[in-house]
């Protein structure tokens, strides 16, 4: 496992950082109206950290995302320790924290102090909307999938077999974790999902959601982006990201950036496509079972 502490490539643009940050916070009040929704008789608690952060707390969730905070690079000061011990027990634990990695030193030392462990890293792409479809292909590949498929939103009545569709893109318990997410995502008023069908089965799918940024700008999240195997490869998810970065400009989107584990390959065809690293988050988190803080 990276020291969560170490130096990773990144723009060193503040400005983007404040972006994210800001966009970041404002996933947290989308998810927060996902859990009332689905869980109308459970509690959630929605916290602003004086650091900058913001917290979701949802006890009655399976889904990580329901009980996680975004610090910022301000770091954690104690009393927003406190903060976090006392929502660790109000979920019974996991709970899960995203930290940039250029926190203070001691934000690290305190958590790993109160039974906090790394968990690895998560990079953050961001990308200019106008530099990705300046420097995009005037004209995609031939490719008979692309010619044939559809794309478009996805209507309530795709819900299920969006979800159904996520579910099947993994096994045992990562299977019901992508089940859980996509149904969250079906929730959130601010998220469009996005379909890709192929005689009427869904081939491709992501979703995106749209942020309040820095300067009074708007953001685009996009994450739940996949292909089926038999289709990767062929232009299928270059043919979905476009139709989407298309539909984000006309509604003047300025920023469009995801999370994606430091190690995994999407973040490679995210660079092809313009996006950089803006910072990196270490990922620290509290399960059952550990010292009591």
């Amino acid at each position: 496992m990276l020291h969560p502490t170490a130096k990773h490539e990144h723009t060193g643009d503040t400005r983007l950082q404040t972006t994210v940050e800001r966009a970041e916070r404002s996933m947290i009040y989308g998810l927060t109206e996902a859990a009332r929704r689905l869980h109308p008789d459970g509690q959630v608690a929605t916290l602003l950290l004086q650091s900058g952060g913001a917290a979701i707390f949802a006890p009655d969730s399976t889904d990580y995302r329901m009980k996680f905070a975004f610090l910022t690079r301000n770091g954690l000061s104690e009393q927003n320790m406190r903060v976090l011990e006392n929502a660790y027990v109000f979920c019974d634990g996991p709970v899960s924290l995203f930290i940039p990695t250029l926190a203070p030193s001691e934000t690290f030392d305190r958590l790993r102090s109160r039974g906090f462990s790394s968990q690895g890293l998560i990079n953050v792409l961001i990308g200019s909307l106008n530099d990705i479809m300046a420097t995009q292909p005037a004209q995609l590949k031939p490719s008979s999938i692309v010619d044939d498929m559809m794309i478009a939103q996805a209507t309530p009545d795709d819900y299920s077999a969006f979800i159904e569709y996520h579910g099947g893109s993994g096994d045992g318990t990562s299977s019901e974790r992508l089940k859980v997410t996509a149904q969250i995502a079906t929730q959130i008023s601010n998220t469009t999902i996005f379909l890709a069908k192929l005689d009427g089965r869904i081939v491709a799918a992501t979703t995106v959601t749209l942020l309040e940024a820095a300067s009074n700008e708007v953001a685009a999240y996009t994450a739940l982006t996949s292909t089926l195997a038999e289709c990767r490869g062929k232009g299928v998810s270059t043919a979905l990201k476009r139709f989407v970065h298309d539909w984000l400009k006309e509604r003047g989107c300025r920023w469009v950036f995801a999370h994606v584990e430091a190690d995994n390959s999407n973040r490679r065809v995210l660079e092809k496509l313009g996006y950089k690293v803006a910072f990196t988050h270490a990922v620290y988190v509290k399960s059952s079972g550990s010292e009591s803080c």
